[in-house]
């Protein structure tokens, strides 16, 4: 036999927050497998035993509250005469995304207040487990404040399918064992994460906001003082608020004309890792020009070529390939 158990804390109050994933999980295991979990004053859980995957489990809710999970556990174990290789856990991880899952076959409780006391309580952490992503905090929220929130309504759809992974991630344990699980369900995680540092080390080319005015404005210093001149690609004159400027980007989507040149142009900022590295303008003045330049603290570091290799794809997505590069502005290629 093995023990699925999920963590939580018991109560409708607590019903559908973070903290519950665990809690959810052995809900929906319960529903899919017709498994019935009952009160069971003796080991202080809610307990349901059946067959999942054809091999005998029992599902497990501590009833302790989550931070004396492992004296549930403990009790069941006993009784039931299982090692801690012959249970599942299953719980929340706010520095996995919401829905993202992983499977673990041992390890440390990295911070979950109910697995450090199923740890401290069994006195081992080699068991499988698996760990459901809730989501990290909002900057300036009690990490206690935030488990015990809710879902947003745009996340609902990512717990949902996280908790129906972490269920089919535990059947697979049952059937088929831990390493089968990890090889399944990690790797998409590991890609993920690979995807996400790739994108932090590429150049994206976006339209201005007002979320870049704090570091635009401070780009343009940086080309005042370090050549006396505003480069071509920076269209703010001193004089002129972000505000204004925005504003005649704006007209330039309508095809107007955007002041001070009169001149119908796009304007695009130089995005790497969420910060602002270089502007690209794309004049449509009978001919297609492209001016751009590279904030003077980031030109020692290459930016120029990719820079100006995105900003020609912008054109080839138009249909257009004869362009002219101002000469000042263009790198050695």
């Amino acid at each position: 036999m093995h023990l699925i158990i999920g963590l939580g804390n018991p109560g409708g109050r607590y019903k559908g927050t973070r903290h519950n994933v665990g809690f959810e999980t052995i809900d929906k295991l319960s529903f899919d497998h017709k498994i019935t979990v009952k009160n069971n004053q003796r080991f202080r859980a809610f307990v349901g035993e059946g067959r999942i995957g054809g091999k005998p489990v029992l599902l497990v809710q501590p009833m302790t509250y989550m931070n004396l999970s492992g004296e549930a556990v403990r009790k069941i174990l006993h009784f039931y005469k299982l090692t801690p290789s012959e249970m599942i856990v299953i719980y929340d991880d706010v520095n996995l995304p919401v829905g993202d899952i992983r499977v673990r076959e041992r390890g440390s409780a990295a911070g979950q207040k109910g697995m450090i006391n199923i740890i401290a309580q069994l006195k081992t952490d080699e068991f499988p487990r698996i760990r459901i992503g809730v989501g990290d905090k909002p900057p300036g929220m009690k990490l206690t404040d935030y488990v015990l929130s809710r879902f947003f309504k745009q996340e609902w759809d990512d717990m949902i399918q996280g908790i129906t992974k972490a269920g089919d991630a535990a059947e697979l344990i049952l059937t088929e064992g831990t390493n089968a699980a990890m090889n399944k369900y990690n790797t998409k995680m590991f890609a993920r994460q690979e995807q996400k540092k790739r994108d932090a080390n590429t150049i994206k080319l976006i339209r201005p906001n007002m979320s870049f005015k704090a570091q635009y404005e401070e780009m343009m210093q940086e080309w005042l003082v370090s050549g006396g001149e505003v480069s071509p690609a920076a269209l703010l004159s001193s004089d002129v608020t972000y505000e204004t400027w925005l504003q005649w980007m704006k007209d330039v989507s309508r095809e107007s004309t955007c002041p001070p040149e009169s001149v119908p142009q796009t304007l695009y900022f130089a995005i790497l890792n969420g910060k602002l590295v270089g502007a690209v303008s794309i004049r449509h003045s009978g001919e297609d020009h492209i001016a751009f330049g590279v904030r003077p603290t980031q030109r020692q570091k290459g930016y120029e070529k990719e820079i100006l290799r995105l900003a020609l794809a912008k054109l080839k997505e138009r249909g257009i390939t004869d362009v002219i590069v101002n000469k000042e502005d263009k790198p050695n290629v």
